[in-house]
């Protein structure tokens, strides 16, 4: 492989350099008195356009002149964010995200107190409270009104005790007088003869 460097000093004010590789030019540069080299030199620039698919990025270094830069040529320290730009950055995102918290506590708090103004924050009883509640209380049997069967009286009752009104027959709106004559034969007393039936 041979290569070959012609040199174009024609131009008083301009010189121009190739280079050749088996006849094809591989370089070109060239040098003006009138103009001032930029190639080599170190500027300050702005990153104008990224170009993903080109790998490279469009700079604007100054007076309106734009530069374009490959990936391979950009020092890996420059792609880190600096100290106190990622410091004020950090800074930012905390903020918002304290703002943000503080807005959601406000608008819970609007939230709870007009639930609270409405009535609509008391807790109500589910189905399955009510009925914790109802095991936890008294008996239901409590809660009803007495119930009791009446019974009937003994034999051997006197006149008096069998006149005197039941207390459940009573309750139940009528006495056992009543309910049962007390000369029935049901009730004769077996010692007192003046009951008993005449033999049939």
């Amino acid at each position: 492989m041979s290569k070959t460097l012609l040199i174009d000093t024609t131009h008083r004010d301009e010189t121009r350099v190739v280079v050749l590789n088996r006849g094809r030019i591989e370089e070109f540069d060239h040098e003006s008195t009138s103009r001032k080299p930029l190639k080599g030199n170190i500027y300050l620039a702005k990153v104008t356009r990224v170009e993903p698919s080109l790998q490279a990025a469009f700079v604007e270094y100054g007076g309106n002149r734009h530069g374009f830069l490959a990936f391979s040529e950009i020092h890996p320290d420059y792609y880190r964010i600096p100290v106190e730009d990622r410091e004020a950055l950090i800074a930012e995102e905390q903020r918002a995200a304290e703002a943000e918290r503080a807005a959601e506590d406000a608008a819970d708090a609007e939230r709870a107190s007009d639930e609270m103004t409405h009535g609509e924050g008391a807790p109500e009883a589910t189905s399955d409270e009510a009925e914790d509640h109802s095991d936890d209380g008294a008996p239901d049997h409590e809660h009803e009104p007495p119930h009791e069967t009446p019974h009937e009286h003994e034999a051997g009752a006197t006149g008096e005790d069998a006149a005197a009104p039941d207390r459940t027959s009573a309750a139940w709106g009528a006495d056992v007088a009543d309910v049962v004559p007390t000369d029935s034969p049901a009730f004769a007393d077996e010692a007192n003869p003046a009951f008993e039936t005449a033999p049939e």
